[in-house]
């Protein structure tokens, strides 16, 4: 999970259909859940955008791939896209762009990282991806007034190039996910802070603190959560309830979020529950 959500708003230009019509119902797909045609005509108005030189829609287009590749667990096309985003950030060349693409870049490289059973490969994809999270909060914490709300951003995947590393510093990513979260709260950014609140339980978890991690599950329990978001406070709970030896009853929650999983086509999701449900522990 990452914290992928474009953050350029365009002034209303001329533009040819297709990426006019890219626009126009990006806001009625996402709300269906409708991931694979956003990719279909995002695809299209890309490569239009690039040939009239409309680099702003481009970026805006680009953008909106790679959080929705990442979405669907396609983490090589959203790296793909994440390189080709700060290639046209360099050419916009506004600080805003420039900190969008570095902290999506690395949130494409965490998710690579995943997908590896190479040590020393992980590990060199994890460390490339706090460079690139490093670089966004320099330029971020330089900025008067700051924009808290992408600062928010780029600490969550700051967090998370931490927690997701088996050899990661977890206090150090706690301390992230707790300066996300205040912004977040002061921005009024509900699901973001829903989402820091699981990500912040997943460390406590894996810290050991049991007490914590149960006590965010529980205040999270409390929330109306989107799909996604409930979906991933299913699998911490699991991890939890695993983690206090109850078994019987993680397979039943996992079971639960791998339906949700395959219902929104998170292929990375699934295959997490999926190991999840199929490990010993989990069928006791």
């Amino acid at each position: 999970m990452m914290l992928l959500c474009p953050i350029i708003t365009l002034i209303a230009a001329p533009r040819c259909e297709e990426v006019e019509l890219f626009f126009s119902q990006l806001q009625t797909l996402k709300n269906k859940e409708q991931w694979q045609e956003i990719i279909h005509i995002g695809e299209k108005a890309e490569s239009l955008s690039r040939i009239e030189e409309d680099v702003e829609s481009e970026f805006f287009i680009v953008d909106q791939l790679v959080s929705t590749y990442f979405r669907c667990g396609d983490f090589s096309k959203a790296y793909e896209k994440g390189r080709h985003l700060q290639d046209l950030a360099k050419i916009i060349d506004r600080k805003e762009y420039a900190v969008d693409s570095l902290y999506k870049l690395s949130a494409t490289i965490r998710g690579l990282a995943s997908e590896t059973d190479n040590p020393e490969e992980q590990s060199r994809l994890f460390t490339e991806a706090r460079g690139y999270t490093e670089k966004a909060l320099m330029i971020c914490r330089s900025e008067h007034p700051k924009n808290l709300e992408l600062l928010a951003k780029v600490l969550f995947n700051a967090g998370a190039a931490e927690a997701d590393d088996v050899s990661g510093n977890l206090q150090a990513a706690i301390s992230y996910y707790d300066e996300a979260l205040l912004y977040f709260s002061l921005e009024a950014s509900e699901d973001y802070v829903q989402r820091t609140m699981i990500r912040l339980g997943k460390a406590y978890l894996l810290l050991g603190d049991l007490d914590t991690a149960s006590h965010l599950i529980n205040e999270l329990k409390k929330k109306s959560l989107e799909p996604r978001t409930f979906m991933h406070s299913l699998y911490l709970e699991a991890q939890l309830l695993r983690t206090q030896g109850k078994f019987q009853e993680a397979s039943v929650i996992a079971l639960k979020g791998q339906e949700i999983a395959r219902s929104l086509g998170a292929k990375a999701d699934l295959k997490r529950f999926e190991a999840l449900i199929s490990s010993k522990e989990a069928m006791e």
